[in-house]
């Protein structure tokens, strides 16, 4: 079964020019960065766009993202456009 790490993963991957593999690994850390105590499972909504917003955000800008506000911009919609399936993912 997907899982919210692989659906989010393969977006990023996207946007980024990235493997998949990697945009997983930036997604990782930046939930550490933002709410360490918790896993991308236990996540809400709001909870998730605020990872996108600082610890994403973060993260791409130390690596030299130059576009970094686009990205997370697009993150956040498509989060939100894709809530009940991140819904369905997280049961």
């Amino acid at each position: 079964m997907t899982s919210i790490m692989e659906v989010l993963g393969d977006e990023l991957a996207n946007l980024l020019s990235i493997k998949p593999i990697q945009a997983k690994g930036l997604l990782r850390l930046s939930i550490r960065d933002v709410m360490p105590d918790k896993l991308a499972e236990d996540l809400t909504l709001q909870n998730l766009t605020d990872v996108l917003k600082k610890g994403l955000k973060g993260r791409l800008d130390r690596i030299g993202a130059s576009n970094s506000e686009m990205i997370v911009n697009k993150m956040v919609n498509f989060a939100t456009k894709k809530q009940s399936l991140i819904t369905i993912l997280k049961t």
